[in-house]
């Protein structure tokens, strides 16, 4: 498998040569990939990644050496790309802001769904995957709640020059959906039957959205492996990428970002 300039083997996770930018890194192995676990990881280029700060579509990177995610308009990041400045990474770093991941607000969002899931009467909890344009962070606001395989996302499908994006609203914001987090729990009707992993509901429901979504099993109630298993808009399924906690909250805030789709 080949990624970017560096060969990558995906047997011992490591790639044949160094990260470039192994030095923002001591504490890893700078032959590591994705922090070795490129299931839940992801990495595109090692570059601040920029996202339009109109319909959080992914724009470009900047061949800087950190490892960011910045909110800038289109037309001031083609305007300073193109121009003859000669500090294009240093005017793009500072015209682009920051996002910030709320892990904990994640976090404490899977564990109410979760916990909403594992009630063992068919209850299905959501929650949606945001990011708050105003203050540049990626964090997660309540749902409405469901029963298994039946539940509605409240959304607001827009377009900005030809772009499409979907927004949810939240105490007066308007806030970009980027994924969607919820529980199967486990049935109290007997003649249904559900799946801990991903279903055809949400393949269908990824790819009509354009958004990753995530499931939370949550069938064997509060002893259950709280396993979080995803499906791409592409129709791609990866289970078990993490269990709920802090550092799945974090990295799926990320991967979000970077899996749906403004098609």
């Amino acid at each position: 498998m080949y990624a970017s300039d560096r060969y990558y083997s995906p047997e011992l996770t490591y790639t044949y040569s160094t990260d470039r930018h192994w030095y923002n890194r001591p504490h890893q192995s700078s032959y590591v990939w994705c922090g070795q676990n490129p299931i839940m990881r992801i990495d595109t280029d090692g570059m601040d990644d920029y996202f339009d700060d109109k319909t959080g579509k992914y724009i470009g990177n900047d061949n800087s050496s950190t490892n960011n995610m910045r909110l800038i308009s289109t037309r001031e990041y083609n305007r300073i790309m193109n121009g003859n400045g000669n500090d294009k990474i240093g005017a793009l770093q500072t015209a682009g802001r920051k996002i910030t991941i709320d892990a904990m607000g994640i976090q404490l969002e899977l564990d109410r769904v979760w916990l909403a899931s594992t009630s063992g009467t068919g209850k299905e909890a959501q929650t949606y995957l945001v990011l708050d344009r105003e203050n540049a962070k990626i964090t997660a606001i309540a749902g409405r709640t469901g029963r298994n395989g039946e539940f509605t996302m409240s959304v607001t499908e827009r377009s900005d020059n030809g772009i499409p994006y979907s927004t949810v609203e939240k105490d007066g914001r308007t806030l970009i959906l980027i994924g969607q987090v919820h529980g199967h729990p486990k049935d109290d009707d007997p003649r249904r039957t559900t799946l801990k992993t991903m279903s055809i509901e949400d393949r269908t429901l990824s790819h009509d959205s354009k958004i990753p979504i995530y499931a939370i099993d949550a069938m064997d109630g509060l002893r259950g492996s709280q396993d979080i298993h995803r499906v791409t808009p592409n129709g791609t399924v990866t289970n078990k990428i993490g269990r709920v906690g802090f550092e799945t909250a974090r990295e799926i805030g990320r991967q979000a970002m970077y899996l749906k789709q403004n098609k």
